[in-house]
């Protein structure tokens, strides 16, 4: 927080958030933060996640045939999609991943990546029969995530996860996966409580984390889970949020006119 490209950007930081009446954010912590930092937006302010695209992102017909054309049909699948980066608790999703397979021998971690050759020496420990290293265009993610059962995005206690709204997080609902998320990614670590959308589950409290693989399981045996999943999608896409977006904008074009 001391150097200079820090100040630079908080300097751009304040000056925007000061200067416009109205305020787009992308979690409701976020904007907690910026009230606090700045003071309150004169005018409105928006909460506009990141928000998952459903014509990108359909539900796959038949989830039974392509797990079985992959040749995991009775299996555990856990899906990372995303990098090896730090940030991304890569190592820590491993070493969870390795506690699971204690419990269920013939999990599957199934990683779509672009850093193969990092999460492979990540790997090293992990018997190869258990996971799968494979790059996807963006495009194309829904046909295989799909077929998976749960999702990782595990993040660590920090203020820009705090304030973040992953996209990661819709898309693996709108595929019918609830998520292994970290204790504070934006408001969807509430949500994922609340809404048993998945587990709650802290990269830096690994003592903890035999009884979030028990739960994860109590989760995945719930009646409905799937579709509870895709319906809390449906509400964090673009097509939903349209319309609010829309309003939001001629209400904001009615008072500059007046």
């Amino acid at each position: 927080g001391g150097t200079l490209r820090f100040r630079v950007r908080k300097w751009i930081e304040s000056m925007h958030a000061r200067r416009f009446r109205n305020r787009i954010i992308v979690s409701e912590p976020m904007g907690g933060f910026v009230d606090s930092e700045y003071g309150e937006a004169a005018g409105e302010q928006l909460v506009l996640p990141c928000l998952v695209d459903l014509e990108k992102f359909p539900s796959v017909a038949d989830r039974q045939a392509l797990r079985r054309s992959l040749g995991l049909d009775d299996r555990l699948i856990v899906a990372y999609v995303g990098t090896a980066a730090p940030w991304q608790c890569a190592a820590e999703t491993v070493a969870l991943f390795e506690q699971l397979i204690e419990l269920v021998p013939d999990a599957f971690f199934w990683v779509f990546t672009p850093d193969q050759d990092r999460f492979r020496a990540l790997l090293t420990h992990i018997p190869e029969e258990n996971w799968r290293l494979e790059f996807c265009p963006h495009h194309e993610l829904a046909a295989y995530l799909s077929a998976a059962d749960v999702g990782c995005l595990l993040r660590h206690r920090t203020i820009v996860n705090r304030v973040a709204s992953p996209l990661k997080f819709p898309e693996y609902l709108a595929c019918g996966l609830p998520v292994l998320i970290g204790p504070e990614v934006g408001h969807y670590s509430d949500m994922v409580r609340q809404e048993r959308l998945g587990v709650v589950i802290d990269p830096d409290q690994p003592e903890t984390w035999s009884r979030s693989i028990e739960e994860m399981q109590t989760v995945l045996a719930t009646s409905g889970v799937r579709e509870r999943c895709r319906h809390r999608a449906q509400q964090l896409s673009w097509q939903a949020f349209l319309p609010q977006l829309q309003c939001s904008f001629s209400r904001t074009s009615r008072t500059a006119a007046e």
